[in-house]
């Protein structure tokens, strides 16, 4: 089975569909790429970053909710991980090696034109670290790297038709 690194875009066109700016046919495509990985049809990996991703952003959606319920609202989130997807989906640990290839990558691809930020870059580092075929996301920056396939969602699943 072909493994894919998938970026936190990707999982927060589900758990903030209303909230997304990418198309509703990606965004579709996001919840059946979702529906692969719990299917055990696809194996993927994250860096771990993926998850502060997830967080921030689903606590910047959400500022006004209690603390307790943004609490309660992250806990949610850690149990679909470890529950659901835990299976199919490695959560890649950034150790020394990987900071320091995606310094190398952020080096090369960030500029005042385009803000390749460094989780960009450490994605791009776990998807040749764990040798995945493609780099699955909506991030325009990640799109256009060159050392590894970079995929729309609704790119995997032609692969998958």
């Amino acid at each position: 089975m072909e493994t894919f690194c998938i970026d936190a875009s990707v999982f927060l066109h589900v758990l903030l569909s209303r909230h997304s700016k990418t198309s509703r046919e990606n965004v579709e495509a996001s919840e059946k790429v979702i529906d692969l990985l719990q299917e055990e049809k696809i194996l993927a990996v994250a860096p771990a970053v993926v998850m502060a991703e997830i967080k921030w952003v689903i606590g910047r959606e959400n500022k006004n909710f209690p603390p307790k319920r943004l609490k309660e609202k992250f806990s949610e989130i850690d149990a679909l991980f470890s529950q659901f997807l835990r299976k199919n989906l490695e959560i890649v640990s950034i150790d020394a090696d990987l900071a320091s290839e995606a310094a190398e990558h952020r080096l090369k691809y960030y500029s005042r034109q385009n803000d390749f930020s460094y989780n960009d870059a450490l994605y791009l580092a776990t998807a040749l670290r764990k040798k995945a075929k493609y780099l699955i996301t909506t991030d325009t920056h990640l799109l256009k790297v060159e050392e590894v396939g970079a995929l729309e969602p609704i790119g995997l699943l032609d692969l998958y038709s």
